[in-house]
């Protein structure tokens, strides 16, 4: 059976053997829908939004807007969702002039202004003005009941009206991305750390909100930072739009996220003895930071012991500096786990995840990351995803596979536990 996944902008190929059961595990079908089609599910979301009034009678009185919009790391055509939106702020009075277009990186590295112009559109990026997060000051608004402080981008704190956009997936830590999660993007590191730490207190399940500390304090956090309403998009596995929300930041997101589990969460029949997983190319592979999703689906459906070959380009190394250091200065796997049960940092956080799933099951990397980081990471790289295949399907005479060619969105779960996996 040969297989193509994504890797970075291009694709890697690979033979798996025919004596072994593979399945390939995709989120449901994608749509296809023309870009005139995708504005208009914006727009309609725009004029008939959840919990709120429109957004052209929301601006009455006001001057200013910020727009907070994601960086490259996410699945989200922001160049679709500017337009329909900056309309009716102009129908609504408030000048180009009075728009501030704010990419939020979080965490992430600082964005260039190429990065921006592609983020947002050329001609958007000419007629407004368009900040990363992170260019100015935070301003602190207040703090959450679980103490988080409130600390937001200059830039939003000081509009008059604050709209969020992004799209809905499933997410570790807060069950959901979109809705008041869209905050993470132009918070300060403090801010993120102390709600970040808060997973250690309740339940974190990708597709779930059920006893979710992390999302109960953004939502808490959204509040205080005085958002006004958000723009959420449903896309399929390569950034097309294929369901939109809009409105309050907390009900429209209720809306929206029953949308998503549909699309992404998918069951299989029983764990795998190897699972084949791509991030999904750009802009999912970035790094490894963003890849480690892609391989925490793949352990969820893979029997104890077992294999995984991640395909992963990761042309910008681990993607964080302190995800880094952690993984290549400890003692192993273990040493990088006790770590993180007495300090909490991020990126660290990401460490010992990644730690965590290397006691689950060997990890060959197929990557353009430098081999001897790879291995003092725990993992073993290869040259080829048929050079991986190879070395996987070597451990074991017979075998069941799994193949998932967009990891980084699909959450595969097993419907019935065998022994061995239990």
């Amino acid at each position: 059976m040969k297989i193509s996944l994504r890797f970075g902008a291009g694709e890697v190929t690979g033979n798996i053997p025919d004596k072994y059961v593979t399945t390939v595990v995709q989120p449901g079908p994608a749509l296809n829908l023309p870009i005139t089609e995708q504005v208009s599910l914006v727009t309609r979301a725009l004029h008939n939004p959840i919990g709120t009034k429109r957004l052209i009678e929301m601006v009455r009185g006001k001057t200013t807007a910020a727009i907070v919009v994601s960086d490259g790391t996410r699945l989200v055509p922001t160049s679709v969702l500017l337009p329909p939106v900056l309309e009716e702020l102009k129908a609504a009075g408030i000048n180009n002039d009075g728009i501030t277009i704010v990419v939020g990186v979080g965490n992430h590295r600082p964005v260039t202004e190429e990065e921006k112009t592609a983020i947002v559109g050329a001609d958007i990026y000419k007629s407004y003005r368009c900040k990363h997060s992170r260019e100015g000051p935070y301003v602190r608004v207040g703090v959450t009941s679980r103490g988080t402080p409130v600390e937001i981008s200059r830039f939003v704190a000081e509009a008059d009206l604050k709209i969020l956009t992004g799209n809905i997936e499933m997410h570790r830590l807060a069950g959901f991305s979109g809705g008041p999660k869209g905050c993470v993007g132009i918070s300060s590191l403090r801010a993120l750390e102390h709600n970040h730490r808060l997973s250690r207190l309740g339940s974190n399940t990708p597709g779930s909100l059920e006893g979710n500390i992390v999302q109960a304090d953004l939502s808490e956090y959204a509040r205080i930072a005085g958002i006004d309403c958000i723009l959420n998009v449903v896309t399929d596995h390569r950034g097309n739009v294929e369901a939109a929300v809009a409105g309050d930041v907390i009900e429209a997101h209720q809306k929206g996220i029953s949308l998503a589990e549909k699309k992404y969460k998918i069951p299989v029949e029983e764990p795998v003895d190897l699972v084949i997983v791509s991030a999904g190319g750009v802009p999912k592979d970035s790094a490894l930071y963003q890849a480690v999703k892609a391989l925490q689906n793949a352990m969820d459906v893979l029997r104890p012991g077992g294999q995984v070959i991640l395909v992963a380009a990761c042309p910008e190394g681990f993607g964080d500096p302190c995800f880094r250091e952690w993984m290549l200065t400890g003692k192993g796997i273990r040493d990088i786990v006790g770590r993180g049960e007495k300090e909490f940092r991020l990126g660290g956080h990401k460490a010992v995840a990644l730690a965590q799933l290397l006691m689950k099951g060997q990890v060959y990397l197929v990557s353009l990351m430098d081999s001897k980081e790879v291995e003092a990471a725990g993992m073993r790289p290869c040259v080829s995803l048929q050079d991986a295949i190879d070395n996987a399907v070597a451990e074991f005479e017979y075998g069941r596979i799994i193949v998932l060619p967009f990891g980084g969105v699909t959450f595969p779960y097993v419907m019935r536990q065998t022994a061995a996996s239990v």
